[in-house]
């Protein structure tokens, strides 16, 4: 793989849709909430990978019938998303998620190069593939990110956890149809629902407001309340 080129492609993309603007990751909580017009169901991820190998839009969790939708934007190199996804998100799914009462979505919310390259190497195979490489990611953030080669660890983890061979990763790794779907999923969530950091949560088209975890809990649980 040419990490010129993929440092390359993210520069300007990034660029065209703002990502290096973007404040610390922990931002998502801005009090400044965006009433979005526009239901989950509205807002598709383009596709560039069609027919390709792959997990290109939503990862869903969950009923998909359910009534109501709670979208995640989260960036896999911040420390907040791998609280909440490592903390946070099992005792979530078990009341909410198992319970059918929500569709629960993740969306990639790119934070710079190590973010491309995590995510599309999670996104490189099947819908529970993707979902066990992003828990995995999350998990063992701290390794990986902190290593003196994070792509090598990325590739030790993935060839454990779904059996990855390096080629596949590189492979994967520079796949320019996945890096502009990345860009394109993170283009939508600052467009559409104003998501200027991560983790943002969205409710049946409403950002919530929070600043803690547990406000967040609490934000979460009035907008089902309200919405069922």
């Amino acid at each position: 793989m040419n990490n010129k080129t993929l440092q390359s492609w993210f520069r300007s993309a990034s660029v065209a849709v703002g990502v290096l603007a973007l404040a610390a990751c922990g931002d998502g909580g801005d009090t400044t909430s965006a009433n979005s017009s526009a239901s989950s169901a509205e807002i598709e991820v383009v596709n560039y990978g069609e027919g390709q190998e792959g997990t290109w839009g939503d990862i869903v969790y969950g009923n998909p019938d359910a009534p109501i939708t709670v979208v995640e934007y989260a960036s896999l190199v911040c420390g907040y998303c791998a609280n909440y996804a490592n903390n946070v998100f099992p005792e979530f799914s078990k009341e909410y998620i198992e319970t059918g009462q929500i569709k629960f979505v993740f969306r990639n919310y790119l934070l710079g190069r190590l973010d491309m390259v995590a995510s599309a190497i999670a996104r490189c195979g099947t819908e529970d593939e993707a979902k066990k490489l992003t828990k995995l990611f999350f998990n063992r953030q701290g390794e990986w990110l902190r290593s003196e080669s994070p792509e090598s660890a990325l590739a030790s983890l993935a060839r454990r956890a779904v059996n990855m061979s390096r080629v596949k990763f590189d492979k994967c790794l520079a796949n320019s149809d996945m890096q502009k779907n990345l860009v394109q999923m993170t283009k939508i969530g600052n467009e559409s629902y104003d998501v200027t950091g991560t983790p943002s949560f969205i409710v049946n088209g409403k950002k919530l407001d929070f600043r803690t975890f547990e406000e967040l809990d609490a934000a979460m649980e009035e907008a089902i309340k309200s919405a069922s």
